[in-house]
C-alpha cells in the first residue's frame, strides 16, 4: 500500500531467517520479513537506505544493525525492529532472545549465539529514540513448524514481555507458554500477516 508518507527520521532493522545452520527451518520468515520491509519503505515512508535487511544475521549482525539505526534516528525519529525466526529462553535467567543463524542445538552454547530482547530494547532507544518491535517468534523451544528445536530438551520458562513505556511498544508474536505458528494458506507467519493487516488499516 503506497502512501506517499515520509518519515526520513526513523529507522529500521529488518531480520528474517528461514534457513538456520543447525535448526528446523522457518516456514515463510523470508517472505515475512520482504513483507514488513515493504510496509515500512512504502506504507510508514521510511526511506530505503535507512531500512537495514540483515542477511545471514547472527548476534553480532542484529546489534550493530539496531545501533546504526538508533544512531540514525537520534532523539527525534522511530527504530522499528521486525524479527522472524527462531526465539528461545536464557537456560539460566529465562530472558527472551532472538536465536541467531549460527546457533547451535545446545543448551550450553545457544545463548552466547543469540540476542536478548532486553539488548534490542536498550539498543535501540540508546540515542533517545522511541521503539516499535515486532517480533514473529515463540520462547518455548518449538519452531513456527511446531519441530522441537533441542529434541529431548527443555528450555526455560521465559520471562514474560516487558510491559510498553511511552518509549517502547513492543507487538510479540507469544506469550511464555503460546505458541507461534505459520499461515500456510497465505504463505506468511500468522502473526506477521494479521500484525500487516492491522498496520495498514
Amino acid at each position: 500500500l503506497k502512501t506517499g508518507a515520509h518519515v526520513p527520521d526513523d529507522g529500521a532493522v529488518v531480520v528474517g531467517l528461514e534457513e538456520y545452520y543447525e535448526l528446523p527451518s522457518v516456514p515463510w520468515a523470508e517472505r515475512d520479513a520482504q513483507a514488513f520491509s515493504d510496509y515500512l519503505l512504502y506504507t510508514r515512508g521510511i526511506p530505503s537506505d535507512r531500512i537495514a535487511r540483515v542477511q545471514k544475521a547472527n548476534r553480532e549482525k542484529m546489534l550493530a544493525a539496531v545501533k546504526q539505526a538508533a544512531e540514525q534516528a537520534g532523539s527525534e525519529g522511530t527504530v522499528w525492529v521486525y524479527f522472524a525466526g527462531h526465539g528461545g529462553a536464557s537456560p539460566d535467567t529465562g530472558e527472551r532472545m532472538l536465536l541467531g543463524i549460527d546457533v547451535q542445538p545446545d543448551l550450553q552454547t545457544f545463548a552466547a549465539r543469540s540476542v536478548g530482547v532486553a539488548e534490542v530494547r536498550e539498543a535501540a532507544t540508546a540515542s533517545g529514540a522511541k521503539a516499535v518491535l515486532v517480533f514473529d517468534t515463540c520462547y518455548t523451544g518449538k519452531g513456527r513448524s511446531g519441530t522441537e528445536l533441542l529434541p529431548g530438551k527443555r528450555f526455560a520458562m521465559p520471562s514474560y514481555a516487558e510491559p510498553p513505556t511511552a518509549q517502547v511498544v513492543e507487538w510479540s508474536a507469544a506469550s511464555a507458554n503460546q505458541f507461534s505458528g505459520p499461515l500456510d494458506a497465505a504463505e506468511h507467519g500468522a502473526f506477521t500477516y494479521a500484525v500487516l493487516g492491522a498496520l495498514r488499516g
